[in-house]
């Protein structure tokens, strides 16, 4: 099996540089390429991967929830998949759909279950934008007496 790195854009947003290089100091403490590759081969992608992840506050979080889901209320994960069909076979309540889909316009191949899209040799699939808020990730570490580090794997 030929595995390789997940390609991740950071970019830390969560209020003032002070606040943001603190973020980033806790996250230089974290594999964070090991986390992604860890949660990937979980889920069984093997292929060259791209992906976004936005550290903001809960202002950040709730503009976006805002503006893409009418929700004007903090959360603690978004994610913005830009694929036309998930890259892994899973329940159709696991996954999100394509417009057409939520619009009511089912799509199931000819033996009922989703096609695993594979995307041509060569060529790096772009996972997508995912948002994390960090109020949110040090919060359930409190809760739950753990590190920030374990809440914001479980995320």
């Amino acid at each position: 099996m030929n595995r390789q790195h997940a390609e991740i854009e950071l970019y830390i947003n969560a209020g003032d540089d002070e606040q943001n290089a603190a973020i980033q100091e806790m996250l230089n403490t974290l594999e964070l390429d090991q986390v992604v590759e860890n949660t990937l081969l979980a889920a069984g992608i093997t292929q060259p991967v791209m992906l976004t992840l936005l550290i903001t506050d809960e202002e950040g979080i709730r503009d976006l929830n805002k503006q893409y889901r009418q929700q004007d209320k903090p959360t603690d994960v978004l994610s913005f998949p830009l694929l036309e069909e998930p890259l892994v076979k899973a329940p159709a309540d696991e996954l999100w759909t394509k417009n057409e889909e939520r619009e009511g316009e089912k799509r199931e191949t000819a033996e009922g279950n989703r096609a695993a899209f594979v995307p041509p040799p060569g060529v790096i699939t772009n996972l997508g934008d995912v948002v994390i808020s960090w109020p949110t990730v040090v919060r359930q570490a409190s809760l739950s007496a753990c590190s920030w580090c374990a809440a914001s794997c479980g995320i």
